[in-house]
C-alpha cells in the first residue's frame, strides 16, 4: 500500500486550527468540527478503497503457481477468502494514524461546543457527550465488514454535524398564546380536559424556572375510538413538537426504541435515536399506541420502557445499533389503552393515568359540531358550508371517529346530489334516530 499522509489537508488544517488556537470564536469552531467529520469520512472511504485493491492483487499473487509455497506460518497468515475487507485480519483494518490524546480532547470539546444561534433561539438540552461520539467513530473504523463500516462512519458524521446539543421547545415561552392554545385544546378535546391542565402547569413552571420542559409518562385509558390517539396529535402539534406513533400491537422486541445489536446483519438504530439524536429537538413525543394490545413473547417489547419511563435511567439509554449512549430523559410518552390492567403493576405505576370517559352533556352536542366541522374542511371541497349545529347534534351519541367518519361520507352523497351544505337525508338514517337523544349510546 501507498503511504498516505496521517491527515488529509482539510482534516489537518482543522486539527490544526483546533489545537492551536485557544480562542477561536465558536461559529468556526462548529464549522471546523463539521469540515473535520466530513474530511474523515472521504478519508476513511478512500481507505477501504485501497484496502479492497491490496485484497485483489494479494488474491492474484496467491492463485499465480507456487505463490503459497513455504511453511505453514505464511499460508495461514491470509485465509482463503478474498471477498472485500472480510478477507483482511482485523488488525491490518486499524488506522495506523491513530488520533494523539491531545487531537481527542481537541475533537471532544469541538464536539461539545454549544451552537450559538441555536443557543440564542432556544434553551438547549446535552444528549451527547464527546468522549462516547469518539469512541464509537473509533469503534466503527475496527469493523471487520467495510460495507458496516461505511454505513456507521456515514451515520456517525451526521451525528457529529449534530453536535453534542439539541433544543428544548416549551410553548409556555409565550404566556398569552399558551393559554390560547389550551383554550382551544379544551373546546376541541373536553373530555380531555385534565391532560391539558396537567401540560400546561409542566410548561408554566419550566418557563418560571427557567429549566428544561419536563412532562410525566401519561397513559390515556377509554373505549376505542374515543379520540385518544387524536388528541395526542393536537396537542403535539399545539406545544410545536414532532411526534411518532408506534402501535404496540405488532411489537415483537424492545429493539424498535434501542435499536438492533451491532453483530446481527439486520442492525440498525431505534426510534429514539432517530428522534432525539438526528434530531432537532430534545423533548419530542412519542405516542405508545395500543400498549395494552402488546403481544409478550421471548423478548418482550414493553421492557424497553422500565428504563425510558425513569428520568435517571433515561438519561443515559444505550442505542444497541451503534453502541452508543444518549440522554433520552427529556422525551414526551403519551400510551393509550382501552384495559391499564392488561399491563403489568411495575409499568402502570411509571404512569400517570388518565380515565378518559366518553362527554356528556353539553360537552357531546359542542364536540360533534367541532369533530364534524372539521370533518368537513379536511375534505377541502370548494365552497362546501359546514355543518350547522341542528344537524350536528343528531350526531352527538357517536364517537369521535364515528362522526369524523359519517360526516366525511355525508359530505359525498351531498356532492352527489349536487348540493354544497349537508342535509340529515345525506347520513344512513339508523344513525340519526336517536337524535332527540345526544346522550344515548349505543352499541358498537
Amino acid at each position: 500500500m501507498t503511504n498516505q499522509p496521517d491527515e488529509t489537508p482539510m482534516a489537518g488544517y482543522a486539527l490544526h486550527v483546533l489545537r492551536t488556537m485557544d480562542s477561536t470564536a465558536p461559529p468556526l469552531r462548529i464549522l471546523l468540527r463539521r469540515e473535520l467529520c466530513e474530511a474523515l469520512t472521504l478519508e476513511w472511504a478512500q481507505k477501504l478503497q485501497e484496502l479492497r485493491e491490496l485484497d485483489e492483487r494479494l488474491a492474484q499473487e496467491s492463485a499465480k503457481p507456487g505463490a503459497r509455497g513455504g511453511d505453514a506460518s505464511d499460508s495461514d497468515s491470509l485465509p482463503d477468502k478474498t471477498v472485500g475487507t472480510r478477507a483482511l485480519p482485523p488488525e491490518r483494518l486499524r488506522r495506523r494514524d491513530e488520533l494523539s490524546p491531545e487531537e481527542q480532547a481537541q475533537l471532544i470539546e469541538s464536539f461539545e461546543e454549544r451552537d450559538p444561534a441555536l443557543a440564542a433561539q432556544f434553551p438547549v438540552h446535552r444528549v451527547l457527550r464527546g468522549r462516547d461520539v469518539l469512541d464509537a467513530v473509533l469503534r466503527a473504523r475496527d469493523v471487520r465488514d467495510g460495507d458496516n463500516s461505511k454505513k456507521e462512519l456515514e451515520l456517525l458524521a451526521r451525528v457529529i454535524r449534530q453536535g453534542a446539543f439539541r433544543a428544548v421547545r416549551n410553548p409556555g415561552r409565550d404566556a398569552g398564546q399558551w393559554t390560547g392554545i389550551c383554550r382551544r385544546l379544551d373546546t376541541h378535546h373536553p373530555q380531555f380536559r385534565s391532560v391539558t391542565q396537567l401540560v400546561k402547569a409542566c410548561a408554566d413552571l419550566a418557563t418560571e424556572g427557567h429549566c428544561a420542559l419536563r412532562v410525566p409518562p401519561i397513559l390515556l385509558v377509554g373505549p376505542p375510538g374515543i379520540g385518544k390517539t387524536h388528541y395526542a396529535f393536537d396537542l403535539a402539534d399545539a406545544m410545536g413538537l414532532p411526534i411518532r406513533i408506534q402501535s404496540m400491537e405488532n411489537a415483537q422486541s424492545p429493539a424498535l426504541f434501542l435499536g438492533t445489536e451491532r453483530h446481527w446483519s439486520t442492525s440498525g438504530t431505534g426510534i429514539l435515536f432517530e428522534l432525539v439524536v438526528l434530531g432537532e429537538v430534545a423533548n419530542p413525543v412519542v405516542v405508545i399506541d395500543e400498549i395494552d394490545k402488546c403481544k409478550a413473547g421471548h423478548y418482550e417489547p414493553t421492557n424497553a420502557f422500565h428504563t425510558l419511563l425513569e428520568p435517571r435511567t433515561a438519561a443515559c439509554v444505550r442505542d444497541a445499533g451503534l453502541d452508543l449512549p444518549f440522554d433520552a430523559s427529556l422525551v414526551f410518552y403519551i400510551a393509550t389503552a382501552n384495559d391499564e390492567h392488561a399491563l403489568p403493576l411495575s409499568l402502570r405505576s411509571r404512569f400517570k393515568i388518565f380515565p378518559i370517559l366518553p362527554p356528556t352533556g353539553a360537552e357531546a352536542l359542542d364536540l360533534a359540531h367541532v369533530v364534524a366541522t372539521d370533518a368537513v374542511a379536511m375534505l377541502r371541497v370548494p365552497g362546501f358550508a359546514p355543518p350547522p349545529r341542528s344537524l350536528t347534534k343528531a350526531l352527538a351519541h357517536l364517537t369521535a371517529r364515528e362522526i369524523k367518519n359519517t360526516t366525511q361520507v355525508a359530505v359525498g352523497a351531498a356532492r352527489a346530489a349536487g348540493r354544497k351544505h349537508l342535509d340529515l337525508l345525506d347520513f344512513p338514517a339508523d344513525l340519526l334516530d336517536d337524535q332527540d337523544i345526544p346522550n344515548a349510546r349505543r352499541l358498537h
